[in-house]
């Protein structure tokens, strides 16, 4: 366990390369899976990366770091791209709830789901708020 929070920025970098750098390589082969792109994925792992340094120093426990830097790996993925992109690729559902109108998204995950991409690729995909009732 590490107790020391906000400690200097050398020691910092020092920890981040022993705890985090190693998992460069897996970070980027997810990232070229979720983006399809070279390019995409050399900055989502860039921006995450950033992102990760910056509240590295703040984090205590070894063992929730690598959740942590998931964590954020995700939430700069799905901001990087737009929903609809997202949908696309498979990587989201269209909810009908909140969006029952919008025939593109609609037309987007038939499309992704006919493709068996992202999300559709599992023998039994289901919505994430189906998933949260059962989880309840």
């Amino acid at each position: 366990m590490w107790e020391e929070r906000d400690e200097p920025e050398q020691t910092t970098l020092a920890r981040f390369e022993e705890v985090i750098l190693p998992h460069m390589d897996a970070a980027y082969n997810l990232a070229r899976w979720l983006t399809r792109n070279d390019h995409d994925a050399e900055d989502l792992v860039q921006e995450s990366y950033l992102r990760a340094f910056k509240f590295f120093g703040s984090l205590r426990l070894r063992a929730l770091i690598l959740e942590e830097i998931t964590k954020i790996f995700v939430r700069v993925f799905t901001t990087l791209l737009d929903p609809s992109e997202l949908v696309k690729q498979g990587w989201c559902w269209w909810h009908r709830k909140y969006a029952a109108a919008d025939t593109v998204l609609e037309g987007l995950e038939n499309e992704a789901q006919a493709a068996k991409q992202g999300l559709w690729a599992d023998r039994q995909p289901g919505p994430p708020w189906e998933w949260r009732k059962r989880s309840r």
